[in-house]
């Protein structure tokens, strides 16, 4: 089975904690087959049906909520549940769901008036439920839209502080507003009641995130889903819809609150640019656009220019033919993004020659950029290797090895000849033995690689810090070097010791001493240490219970 944790949103996994621990699984039981059945209480109430061992191991979950990932937070606070070792009951004991039932059964009972009285009288004992009240029986797309803002500022209020900061303990309060809103906003078939809403939510969220410790990023999974939900919105709208769309979110993205949020604004262009349909509002997306990437912005011009790029050219292989998207991506491989589609397009197309130059162009246009500059020669390999060019294979995995990629060495290795290997490994070595982190992780690994253990005792020696590390490859060529170099790393630290932590740190070090093959020596450390710092208590005891372990 798979480990459900490995493939969610760590926001929603975060949520999903949360939903956990405040109690909002009100219900759950196993069935005879081994499959759970629980109701999730969040603004409203979710049935969850989970096929799960326990152990972090998920056959399947379904969950009524409209959340389109594959693990939902309803689902993910039951798997928590599970894990966390609860005693289930079978489904014919489930005693949460007999009172729920019961309580529905009463509630149907009740005259019309008196559910009205029963909902005046929570409203009126609960400005949370007022808000909720009124927002449910909104009436008019303008109503339902200034009931949904109260309702999502209620929780933002009641989470703030005085200041009005929001802490980080309280903002998953904070967002179950605009969680409701865009609940509903999902069970709306009519883009627009649905789409005011999830803007609403995301304007909302924008600000709430400038005013809240999101360390989390609980609040940027909600503006995010509500960028999701809007895509959707888009994606079923037919084209006479989508020309009514595009204004609103080309509004939205002109909001002055997302200035200095520039991945939530060219998000909003980038769904706008899917509702331009047509020659005029694609016209229209070029001239705002350009005026507002002039603009002073958090990533700069330079980002924002890029990414329009980008989409300028989406945008051209899907309303134009591919003659008029090839002229553009050709125009603009000053953009990253870009050229990489241009040498890939080249890998596709056979064209091995052509994405060699675009690739070593790249290099030397971002010289400065040591990020970039490996990608290019990383490209630049693989059109060298599908054409059979050995001698640029071999260059570039020379230059990747001595940039630091370890995972070049080999293929550099194959690259040369028996007579020419020699010559290039003396001069790596050479290259690579100086008194830097960068250059000796990689001269280490290689040392290892080729069981050079003289010269990695004579690095570790210059390095006795690196003891521990190494110790594995040395211990059986070296033992009373090994031995006599943990001695003097180990004491070195225990000089300026002082709390319980530095000290159980020390003695995880005599054990690996130990482990390394210098088992008596290490008790001869431990009895040295022990008369040496006689009035640490604390040190004592953690020493006490490291020597009983390594003898």
């Amino acid at each position: 089975m798979e480990r459900w944790a490995e493939r969610i949103n760590p926001v929603i996994l975060e949520r999903g904690r949360q939903y956990a621990a405040r109690g909002r699984v009100v219900s759950l039981a196993q069935a005879n087959d081994g499959v759970y059945h629980a109701e999730v209480r969040g603004e409203f109430g979710y049935r969850v049906v989970v096929s799960a061992d326990g152990k972090g191991g998920l056959k399947w979950a379904e969950c009524t909520c409209p959340y389109d990932g594959p693990i939902c937070k309803h689902v993910a606070a039951v798997l928590i549940i599970l894990e966390g070792g609860a005693e289930v009951p079978q489904m014919a004991e489930a005693g949460p769901q007999r009172a729920l039932r019961n309580l529905r059964e009463r509630l149907q009972a009740l005259s019309s008036d008196q559910l009205i009285g029963l909902l005046m009288d929570m409203a009126e004992t609960s400005q949370a439920v007022a808000e909720h009240l009124k927002f449910v029986v909104s009436d008019g797309a303008q109503g339902e839209v200034d009931a949904a803002r109260r309702l999502i500022r209620h929780h933002v209020d009641e989470a703030a502080e005085r200041g009005g900061f929001v802490p980080w303990d309280e903002v998953g309060g904070a967002v179950e507003g605009a969680e409701t809103v865009l609940e509903r906003a999902a069970e709306i078939g009519d883009w627009r009641r649905a789409l005011p809403l999830c803007l609403c939510a995301f304007e909302e969220m924008v600000d709430l995130v400038q005013q809240a410790d999101d360390s989390d990023g609980t609040v940027g999974g909600v503006i995010e889903s509500a960028l999701e939900q809007m895509g959707g919105i888009v994606d079923r709208a037919s084209a006479t819809d989508r020309a009514d769309i595009f204004e609103k979110l080309m509004a939205a993205a002109d909001n002055k609150q997302l200035d200095g949020w520039s991945d939530w604004r060219l998000q909003l262009w980038e769904l706008a640019l899917g509702c331009a349909v047509t020659e005029d509002l694609k016209a229209l997306w070029d001239s705002r656009v350009e005026g507002e990437s002039a603009r002073s912005d958090g990533y700069g011009t330079d980002y924002l220019a890029a990414r329009i790029s980008e989409l300028q050219y989406e945008w051209l292989l899907q309303h134009r033919d591919g003659a008029a998207a090839n002229a553009y991506l050709n125009q603009h491989l000053d953009v990253p993004e870009l050229r990489k589609r241009a040498i890939e397009l080249a890998l596709a197309e056979g064209r091995d020659g052509d994405a060699m130059e675009l690739a070593e162009e790249g290099e030397r246009i971002n010289h400065n950029l040591p990020g970039l500059v490996t990608q290019w020669r990383q490209l630049r390999y693989e059109a060298a290797r599908r054409s059979g060019r050995t001698d640029v294979q071999t260059i570039v995995a020379l230059a990747e090895v001595r940039s630091g990629n370890f995972s070049y060495y080999r293929k550099l290795k194959s690259l040369c000849s028996a007579d020419d290997w020699p010559t290039v490994y003396a001069h790596l070595l050479r290259d690579l033995d100086r008194e830097d982190w960068y250059s000796a992780s990689l001269y280490t690994k290689i040392l290892v690689e080729e069981g050079e253990t003289a010269k990695l005792m004579a690095f570790v020696q210059k390095n006795p810090a690196t003891i521990e590390e190494y110790a594995g490859y040395l211990s059986k060529a070296y033992p009373d070097e090994v031995a006599r170099l943990f001695r003097h790393h180990i004491l070195g630290i225990a000089a300026h010791a002082s709390s319980r932590g530095h000290y159980q740190d020390i003695c995880v070090r005599i054990r690996n001493m130990a482990r390394a093959g210098a088992c008596k020596q290490a008790v001869d450390l431990v009895e040295e240490l022990r008369v040496a710092y006689p009035r640490k208590p604390a040190f004592q005891e953690e020493l006490a219970q490291t020597l009983r372990a390594i003898r």
